[in-house]
């Protein structure tokens, strides 16, 4: 169960409530067009979305690509990539990169 105190405080900022920005990171043999079915319905409903553009090189690469697009983002951003790809490890890196004390990880399954 998610702790709703919780992610509030993850996303007020000066007594404002903010949408993180949602960071779309790809996997393997795709691109981020990949992610265009998605895009839309994310920002129709409000979220600032960005498909970064994944090298696919090797992990260290990857994620400083990455954390540099999280960088130029102010305010909370939620990394999402496919769970059985090595993106999953890259947004992993890329997080401890930029913020090693602030990464929360929560996961959805059945």
């Amino acid at each position: 169960m998610l702790d709703k105190q919780r992610i509030k405080d993850a996303t007020t900022t000066k007594g404002l409530l903010m949408k993180p920005t949602i960071v779309l990171v790809h996997g393997a043999f795709a691109e981020s067009a990949s992610w265009d079915g998605v895009i839309d319905p994310l920002v129709n409903a409000g979220h600032p979305v960005i498909a970064a553009a994944n090298p696919l090189r090797d992990l260290a690469t990857d994620a400083a690509s990455i954390g540099d697009v999280i960088r130029t983002i102010e305010g909370p951003v939620v990394l999402v990539a496919p769970m059985a790809e090595p993106s999953s490890r890259t947004c992993r890196h890329a997080a401890e990169l930029v913020a090693p004390n602030h990464l929360n990880m929560w996961q959805v399954g059945d």
